[in-house]
């Protein structure tokens, strides 16, 4: 909601870089500022689990946002116009395309991914404590599922008249089947690789385990990606 007033109050081109990222990190603050002040802590921040949980998305989304966006852009073909911002911060390896990353953009994405991995979350351990937790199958499926769904949300609800100056899709038919299945990509391992922290309410997880996981999701996703583009949906070449 922070977001989409601000994009409809017009003032994200008057306020340049330092404006822009400000406004940002006040609409993720309730993230942080929520839990820090709301819930009941005990022990050192490192060892909680919401402060585990976001350090462990900011990580995912770092390098999504440093590596996997260019798959966006010559994949997916989603265009970024942001002129009046000069502050990037993009993979100088990976890629064709010569589209950039605003660095506001990082913390977009994770108040983004945050939403989507506690949705998932709860989604995932629904599944896994019902009856249907039983069957193998389903628990797999329910992870396919929740990635797929919340990439073509995310790729639909990027597409809202209040914000299409920023952002579009070339072919958004192609965005919406063959795209949805390479920014899938990035939740197969992270949602059910997320889900597991402090799961187990016997065998919490250290901050470095935490750490260590999700640079692990990270690259597992990254090369996910990269296969899934290379050899399933080809189409993006032409």
């Amino acid at each position: 909601v922070g977001d989409l007033g601000w994009c409809l109050s017009g003032w994200y081109l008057k306020v340049g870089d330092l404006g822009n990222l400000l406004v940002t990190c006040l609409i993720a603050s309730p993230n942080v500022l929520v839990p820090l002040f709301f819930c009941p802590t005990k022990g050192h921040v490192s060892t909680l689990y919401w402060f585990k949980f976001e350090v462990w998305i900011a990580i995912f989304t770092f390098v999504a946002s440093y590596f996997f966006t260019d798959y966006f852009f010559d994949v997916l073909g989603m265009i970024y116009n942001f002129p009046h911002l000069k502050w990037n911060l993009s993979a100088i390896l990976v890629g064709t395309s010569n589209q950039v990353v605003p660095i506001m953009m990082y913390v977009h994405a994770w108040y983004f991914f945050i939403t989507y991995h506690t949705c998932s979350v709860i989604f995932i351990r629904a599944i896994r404590t019902s009856v249907l937790g039983r069957i193998p199958l389903m628990n797999i499926l329910s992870v396919i599922f929740t990635a797929w769904l919340f990439s073509v949300g995310e790729i639909y609800g990027t597409t809202l008249e209040a914000i299409k100056e920023q952002f579009h899709y070339v072919d958004m038919d192609w965005a919406l089947s063959h795209g949805a299945l390479a920014y899938s990509c990035y939740f197969i391992s992270s949602f059910p690789m997320v889900y597991n922290l402090d799961e187990d309410r016997l065998a919490k997880w250290t901050f470095r385990r935490t750490v260590e996981n999700s640079f692990a999701a990270s690259m597992i996703s990254f090369i996910l990606l990269d296969i899934v583009c290379q050899f399933v949906i080809t189409g993006w070449h032409k």
